[in-house]
């Protein structure tokens, strides 16, 4: 999840779609536990009711579509995450620690 790339927020995704920026909504929302379907390119219906339970949790508008008020949001929640997560800076202050 920590190599992913920054999505694109002018944009609106939705089902039918298919390119990177949904490969890596894919993984964000795995990341966050809310997808368990494999990663590919495609917006399909689980992907869609990810999003819809994303939003629902993260008090958003429930439309299924990714816009620029959901992606931010879910970059958010992606940083929150990796902080709360990361090894390097545990060893690091392990480390400084000691």
């Amino acid at each position: 999840m920590a190599y992913i790339t920054e999505f694109d927020q002018k944009k609106t995704y939705s089902v039918g779609e298919s390119n990177s920026d949904i490969k890596n909504i894919q993984i964000a929302l795995k990341g966050l536990g809310y997808y368990d379907d494999k990663i590919s390119k495609e917006y399909t219906e689980k992907v869609k009711q990810a999003v819809e339970a994303y939003q629902e949790k993260n008090q958003l508008a429930v439309t299924g579509k990714v816009d620029a008020k959901t992606m931010r949001s879910i970059e958010q929640n992606v940083i929150k995450t990796l902080a709360k997560n990361d090894p390097a800076l545990e060893k690091a202050q392990k480390v400084m620690n000691d």
